[in-house]
């Protein structure tokens, strides 16, 4: 197959530092690549972890709760619930990893003023109120994870297909290139060199 490209050597000397620039981005990208699955795996250890803290807490919950709940009048329990219900602030903000835009979740409770007759039930219920704000901050922080997963998984394949293509197409087409005009420029020299021997013999010849 003909390979369209000018056997010169300055064309091959391009040729060579393109090659040169080929290789190394993607072997650049290569290392990228094993930088974000190490930032995935580190990043999925800490959402199993969150995920079984998250599920007792919300055992724990659910258990001081239905505990509260038999001891204390529902119109109380509705009263606390909507005081609470908007207790917190969330901000949503992009940070920079490894090149990949990825989620910033800022959440933080605000203050509650409590009904007053609040003292007068059980303390369960202070402290189901605590293990329902530690299972929303862990929510938001597993949600902020997986999103961050999912952002990187995107960037992998995204990186994986530009390796694909820099390995299996410009690289291979680059060196091609190279060995052609390689082998024309060599061809070429051996054609002057042999026109040079049968000039200089044709001068010997008629001295």
């Amino acid at each position: 197959m003909a390979v369209a490209v000018k056997p010169t050597r300055l064309e091959l000397m391009r040729l060579k530092e393109r090659l040169k620039l080929a290789e190394r981005g993607r072997d650049l990208l290569r290392e990228k690549q094993d930088s974000l699955i190490i930032e995935i795996q580190n990043y999925l250890s800490e959402v199993r972890v969150l995920r079984e803290d998250l599920e007792n807490i919300l055992k724990s919950a659910l258990e001081v709760f239905a505990k509260t709940l038999s001891l204390s009048p529902r119109l109380a329990l509705d009263t606390i619930s909507i005081s609470t219900r908007n207790a917190y602030t969330m901000e949503l903000k992009v940070r920079n990893l490894l090149g990949v835009k990825v989620p910033v979740i800022v959440f933080s409770f605000t203050e509650v003023e409590y009904p007053k007759f609040m003292t007068l039930l059980p303390p369960d219920i202070g402290d189901a109120i605590k293990k329902g704000k530690s299972a929303l901050e862990l929510i938001v922080r597993l949600a902020e994870l997986e999103a961050t997963i999912a952002s990187l998984l995107m960037e992998i394949e995204k990186t994986k297909r530009r390796v694909n293509v820099l390995e299996n197409f410009l690289i291979p087409d680059l060196k091609r290139k190279i060995s052609f005009i390689r082998m024309y420029l060599d061809e070429r020299e051996r054609e002057d060199f042999t026109r040079l021997k049968k000039i200089k013999s044709k001068l010997a010849a008629s001295e």
